[in-house]
């Protein structure tokens, strides 16, 4: 056995915070979207025992990986030896706001589900998902989604033309938690509802709905974010945004040859061209 499968990051076009439960998670609104052209790979193949091996020196490979976590359970559940090399060869931002090791953890367990059919219901493949993480059931089926909950309730969306979007990725890590307890907006902030998100998707009028509740405590402690983001939209980003918690931001533009040149007017500014990555979501 000797499997592999890819990992795509994702991008939250829209995200509010709406609330909070009573064990403390937060609830949002979101809609999720895959990113295509920035991906990791993994590989699943067979050992003595559980073991993590990944190509990035900053990704944990002990039991605090949210992989191992996702190969515990699925074992358990299915009445498996978690006896599985899993080596991961790292290309998104690590704690960059991208999802990548919710994706990890989503997309081998849709492997796992594969090499091992029929041992787990996709109901119960799910609750597994989100005993990993909040984000890790999207990654099960990373496709443009609505969520509710604490990001586990997906509405799937039906598909539209790929956002053309430039990433700018930072080598600094922002944690989740420290963005969620460092907000300060009252929740549901930006006045859309579920319906009204829905709505602006399908009738692909998105500028309006590109919002990030998240994004304005990470601006306000890392002023580079804010300068990024600027310069994004002076470059010729029809709007730009922190991604998830940070610190990768993106900018949103209306096709390939403007976002191209946009590559090429931040590079003469000084941006070095590694941390400049072009790529499409939807």
């Amino acid at each position: 056995m000797n499997q592999t499968i890819s990992c795509p990051g994702k991008i939250n076009l829209f995200l509010d915070v709406t609330g909070k439960t009573a064990n403390g998670y937060h609830e949002i609104l979101t809609l999720f979207l895959p990113v295509k052209g920035l991906e990791d790979l993994l590989t699943v193949s067979e050992s003595e025992k559980l073991e993590i091996n990944c190509s990035h020196p900053d990704v944990p490979t002990d039991s605090s990986n949210l992989c191992w976590k996702a190969a515990e359970l699925f074992a358990k559940t299915a009445e498996l030896e978690p006896n599985w090399k899993i080596n991961i060869e790292k290309k998104l931002p690590v704690a960059g706001g991208m999802g990548g090791g919710s994706s990890n953890a989503g997309r081998l367990l849709s492997l796992l589900q594969l090499l091992y059919p029929n041992k787990l219901t996709e109901k119960k493949l799910q609750e597994i998902a989100l005993q990993v993480g909040a984000d890790v059931p999207f990654f099960l089926n990373p496709i443009p989604s609505i969520a509710t909950g604490v990001g586990e309730d997906l509405k799937i969306l039906k598909a539209v033309n790929k956002i053309p979007l430039l990433l700018i990725s930072f080598s600094f890590p922002i944690s989740a938690a420290w963005a969620y307890k460092n907000r300060k907006l009252p929740f549901g902030n930006s006045g859309i509802n579920e319906n009204k998100l829905r709505e602006k998707w399908e009738s692909a009028d998105i500028f309006d709905i590109i919002y990030n509740d998240l994004g304005f405590a990470v601006e306000e402690k890392f002023p580079i974010i804010g300068a990024a983001l600027e310069d994004l939209k002076k470059a010729g980003a029809l709007n730009a945004i922190v991604s998830g918690s940070g610190p990768t931001v993106f900018g949103v533009f209306e096709d390939e040859q403007n976002r191209n040149l946009a590559i090429k007017k931040l590079t003469q500014e000084g941006y070095p061209e590694e941390n400049l990555i072009g790529v499409s979501a939807g």
